[in-house]
């Protein structure tokens, strides 16, 4: 598997894509390890999906991507257990966020960070935030 996920808090998933990634069966693993990551804990979590360590992506590998990641299964984009954020230094990624925000992919807003460290600011503040409301 090109893929690497590593559960920081129960509520907190950093997933990093590898090279080289079988972009139809990789993809296919993240979503049945969030599934099974989400089947775990209660409440929202934050997925965090980087691909600073995959050597390239182009708009076609962008779309057959979201094409395997945006569907009804749980896991999926669309799972509304779960809250995305993108990690990527190239503009691919701010795309492929602008992209979610349509209809056809779901309507979400995604956040989008070059760094790791930025997207873990934002996640660990989101459900810090979150904790907070639900106390």
């Amino acid at each position: 598997m090109a893929f690497e996920v590593e559960m920081i808090t129960p509520n907190l998933m950093y997933v990093t894509y590898l090279d080289p990634m079988n972009l139809r069966e990789d993809l296919k693993g993240v979503v049945a390890a969030s599934a099974e990551a989400a089947g775990a804990t209660s409440g929202t979590i934050v997925r965090v999906g980087d691909g600073n360590q995959m050597s390239s992506m182009g708009f076609s590998d962008l779309v057959l991507s979201l094409g395997q990641l945006i569907n009804n299964e749980p896991g999926s984009l669309r799972d509304k257990r779960f809250l995305n954020v993108f990690v990527h230094d190239q503009p691919i990624a701010k795309m492929a966020s602008d992209f979610m925000k349509q209809a056809q992919y779901g309507g979400m807003m995604v956040p989008v960070f070059p760094e790791r460290a930025e997207a873990l600011e934002w996640a660990h503040q989101f459900l810090s935030e979150q904790q907070g409301e639900a106390d």
